[in-house]
């Protein structure tokens, strides 16, 4: 018996231990297997209709997009949101725009501070330290249904505000101003963040350093991406603990100037992150190339791109729902090119859709429904509204109250990471070893007193009167009713 459990407790052991083991997954694309040509086509496919520098195609190794295949009209299911938000709050030029863990809408805004000529000098440093920190509230809580404000906090915390990206307790928020990355983990503080990666007010390009990063998203298992913005050109992954893993991406606006699309990787100021989980893909808005780039996650290996004429050359954020990307662009010199929402099927690469218009619209957020639409603009409407809220069809949404509207500190944690599951898993099999030892233990000592092991639980067809139960016709079983001399048959359940 001893030697039984012994060798239950190994086996236990080695599942724990192919339990802690991770085994690698290979997510590489690999291009070896495909033909050049293949390869060609690929590349061309993907950069379809990309061309910043040269309006005209005619020299690009791929035909110009066929006009008469543009519909002359969107779909627009999306319909405007009056009134929203209730609050009269004045908001500053709201910079990014954000859902937390309950689906309230969080606003990052600059407050009384205006970006322009005379912000930044020729080497990107901030020329108006000497303002100090906003010194209002810059992240603004509102309840999706009502749009009233739940929470307010960031006074004298940033001085330019930029990107806000949420998961669970953790606020990501860059600066451009101070050229950092900050996380907070609101649980804990509002007033500390956890995480600052960058030196405050000096640009830079090293593993730890930026130049005016403009948007932060993170994945499931802590690791998150940095686009490092307005100079570097770049994008940078990292650990939770903010240690660089890898880094991709070329400053179109560095090098030789070319006629054609521009390639792959090449960023004109990557603005905006999203994730598209279903595939893994970290897609990155393109501003000033106007398309949309979508990467593997894991290594940063290029998937798709996504340019269309109805948008423009400008696409200041995006974000994914249902797969499509929902993206905004921006002011060009074009007529007949509205400054609105638009949506790409990512299946297909087409626009498929179109929602509001804007003055200067810079962020984006989309409930992972895609029923809801919020967009942030740098400049007021005629209502002095810097925030829009979009509603699929204009039909509201079932919010649940208990969570959703109610709490603004969050409390789900991350999952847990491979060492904290093992600790687990190795306790849980420790416990059940120790166990099993002490009931060995018990057995071997009662059988040398020559005792009974343990008394038999009978079960209703082993008692006596389990010949008094017969099938009625209702296909059920019932009791027969018995004589007072039958209660002899009844004894304990154990024998």
């Amino acid at each position: 018996m001893i030697r039984t459990v012994y060798y239950n407790i190994i086996f236990l052991l080695l599942v724990n231990f192919s339990l802690e083991y991770e085994y690698p997954e290979d997510n590489t694309l690999d291009y070896g297997n495909l033909n050049v040509k293949q390869q060609i086509m690929n590349l061309q496919a993907a950069q379809r209709s990309i061309n910043k520098k040269n309006e005209d195609v005619s020299d690009a190794k791929y035909s110009k997009p066929n006009i008469k295949n543009i519909p002359p009209q969107l779909k627009e299911d999306y319909k405007h949101v009056d009134n929203w938000p209730t609050s009269s709050k004045k908001l500053g030029a709201v910079s990014a725009v954000a859902l937390d863990v309950y689906k309230n809408v969080v606003v990052f805004h600059r407050g009384d501070r205006i970006w322009n000529a005379e912000t930044f000098d020729a080497q990107n440093v901030f020329k108006q330290r000497t303002l100090g920190p906003i010194k209002e509230n810059t992240i603004i809580t509102f309840d999706r249904d009502q749009g009233n404000i739940i929470n307010e906090w960031g006074s004298n915390l940033f001085y330019m505000p930029h990107g806000l990206h949420i998961n669970g307790n953790y606020y990501y928020i860059t600066d451009v101003a101070l050229h950092q990355v900050f996380r907070f983990d609101i649980k804990n503080s509002t007033r500390r963040p956890d995480l600052v990666l960058g030196d405050p007010f000096k640009p830079s390009m090293t593993s730890k350093t930026f130049c005016k990063p403009t948007s932060v998203v993170q994945l499931e298992n802590g690791d998150f991406f940095v686009a490092d913005g307005y100079c570097n050109a770049r994008i940078i992954k990292f650990n939770f603990k903010g240690e660089k893993i890898l880094e991709w991406g070329r400053n179109s606006f560095s090098g030789e100037i070319s006629n054609g699309p521009e390639p792959p990787n090449n960023f004109a100021i990557p603005h905006a992150l999203t994730l598209v989980p279903s595939k893994e893909l970290l897609c990155v808005a393109d501003r000033e190339n106007g398309r949309i780039q979508c990467f593997y996650w894991s290594d940063g290996k290029f998937y798709s791109q996504y340019h269309s004429k109805i948008v423009g050359d400008r696409v200041f954020s995006v974000d994914y729902a249902n797969d499509s990307l929902f993206v905004v662009n921006g002011p060009e010199d074009v007529r007949n090119r509205d400054v609105a929402g638009y949506i790409f099927d990512m299946n297909s690469g087409e626009v498929s859709g179109k929602f509001g218009t804007f003055l200067d619209p810079h962020d984006i957020a989309v409930t992972p429904d895609g029923r809801e639409i919020y967009v942030g603009d740098l400049s007021p409407d005629n209502t002095g509204s810097r925030i829009h809220k979009y509603l699929l069809n204009g039909i509201k949404p079932t919010i649940t109250r208990e969570g959703d509207l109610i709490n603004t500190i969050p409390t789900t944690k991350l999952p847990m990471r491979r060492g904290e599951t093992a600790l687990i898993v190795g306790s849980i099999v420790l416990l059940f070893a120790v166990f099993t030892v002490g009931i060995a233990i018990l057995i071997s000592k009662r059988k040398r007193r020559g005792k009974k092991i343990v008394g038999h639980l009978k079960f209703p067809w082993e008692r006596a009167d389990s010949k008094k139960l017969f099938y009625n016709e209702y296909n059920q079983f019932e009791k027969i009713p018995q004589n007072d001399d039958s209660t002899s048959d009844n004894q304990n359940e154990f024998a």
